[in-house]
């Protein structure tokens, strides 16, 4: 089970990493030497890259490697609170 959880949230983390990518890779084109209409298309590309793509489970919590660990830590944490009783 951690380990198909595990999966998820990597995947996720790399969504958000290779989405980070993006909008630098916009701002690399050679802009410089287009036209108006192409540069104002590129604005409205990187306005909207500016934002991490995020995957979500259940629309409320974001998939990562950070997500992960907090819920290892969490459980763990549970776990010898009930063990303790």
């Amino acid at each position: 089970m951690n380990t198909e959880q595990f999966v998820y949230c990597w995947y996720g983390n790399e969504i958000i990493v290779k989405s980070s990518i993006i909008y630098r890779s916009i701002y690399n084109t050679p802009w410089i030497d287009c036209d108006v209409q192409y540069r104002k298309l590129l604005i409205r590309m990187m306005s909207q890259a500016q934002r991490a793509i995020t995957q979500r489970a259940g629309g409320l919590i974001s998939l990562s490697t950070g997500t992960y660990a907090t819920v290892l830590r969490t459980s763990y944490s549970y776990f010898t609170v009930l063990r303790q009783i």
